[in-house]
C-alpha cells in the first residue's frame, strides 16, 4: 500500500469521517442512507488538495456500524459467525440423498 497515493489518502479520510459519525450516533447509526452533508458535503480537504468522498465507507464493518450502530454491527458479526459454523457442520456432515430414503 502506498500512503502517498491519493486514493489511499481518500480512503483514510473516509474511515476517519466514518468513525466520527459512529461516535455521534453509536446506538442507532445514521440510517441506511448517509446524507451527503454528513460526509462533509461531497469533498474533504487534505494538505495536498481536495479529495472526493463517496457515500459509503469502503469497509463493510464500518459501513454497518455507521448506518446501523453498534447493535447492528454486533448482529452482523453474530450472523457471520453462525454462517461459518453452519458451513463447517454441513461440510463435516454425512452426505445422503433424501429423495431416495424412505
Amino acid at each position: 500500500m502506498r500512503p502517498d497515493d491519493p486514493h489511499n489518502k481518500e480512503r483514510v479520510l473516509i474511515w476517519q469521517r466514518g468513525l466520527e459519525l459512529l461516535q455521534r450516533d453509536p446506538l442507532t447509526g445514521t440510517g441506511l442512507w448517509i446524507p451527503p452533508e454528513d460526509m462533509a458535503g461531497s469533498e474533504m480537504s487534505t494538505p495536498s488538495g481536495v479529495l472526493r468522498v463517496h457515500s459509503h465507507m469502503h469497509s463493510t464493518p464500518l459501513q454497518i456500524a455507521v448506518t446501523m450502530g453498534i447493535p447492528g454491527l454486533i448482529a452482523f458479526i453474530i450472523l457471520i459467525i453462525a454462517y461459518f459454523r453452519l458451513a463447517k457442520r454441513a461440510r463435516s456432515a454425512e452426505l445422503r440423498n433424501l429423495w431416495e430414503e424412505g
